[in-house]
C-alpha cells in the first residue's frame, strides 16, 4: 500500500509511512560516517582539539544525498571584513545543489555556495577580521548527482 493510498481512519498508516520510508533508504545509506578527509583552503585550518571539522554524506534513492559537516574549524589570519576561501569535500555534488552554513560567531557571517560546474569544491564566502580563532562550522547540502 502507498502512502496516497492510505483513508481516513485507517489504522495500518504508521507500516506504510515506514515501509515507503525504507525504501527511501538505500540499505548502506551513508559515506564515510563523519568523515576528515577534506582540503581547506586559504585561511582556514584544522584545529586538532579533538571536535575538527567533518562530514557525513546520506545517500538516498535516484543518487539524492545529504551531506552534513559539523565541527571546529581555525582561521588563521583574515584582515579584511570580506574574504574568500573553499573546502574540498570528498564528494560530488550537483551545481544545483542547495547549500545552508552557518558559525558560531558575532564577528560576521560564513556563506558556503557552490559554483556552476558539478565538482567537489565548495566555496566560502566570509566576513569578519580573525586572527587565529577556532569557530564551530555548521554545513548542509542537498544534492543530487
Amino acid at each position: 500500500m502507498a502512502y496516497n493510498e492510505i483513508e481516513a481512519g485507517d489504522k495500518n498508516w504508521l507500516s506504510v509511512l515506514n515501509g515507503n520510508f525504507k525504501q527511501l533508504f538505500q540499505e548502506n545509506n551513508y559515506d564515510q560516517f563523519w568523515s576528515r578527509d577534506y582540503v581547506l583552503g586559504n585561511n582556514l585550518s584544522r584545529p586538532n582539539d579533538g571536535n575538527d571539522f567533518a562530514l557525513t554524506k546520506f545517500n538516498f534513492v535516484n543518487n539524492f544525498s545529504i551531506i552534513v559537516g559539523r565541527g571546529s574549524i581555525t582561521v588563521n589570519q583574515s584582515a579584511s571584513d570580506y574574504w574568500e576561501s573553499t573546502l574540498t569535500i570528498p564528494w560530488k555534488v550537483s551545481s544545483a545543489s542547495l547549500i545552508l552554513s552557518d558559525w558560531m560567531t558575532y564577528k560576521g557571517y560564513f556563506k558556503a555556495h557552490h559554483g556552476v560546474s558539478a565538482d567537489n569544491t565548495v566555496a566560502i564566502s566570509a566576513s569578519g577580521k580573525y586572527t587565529n580563532e577556532t569557530i564551530t562550522a555548521n554545513l548542509l547540502i542537498v544534492s543530487q548527482i
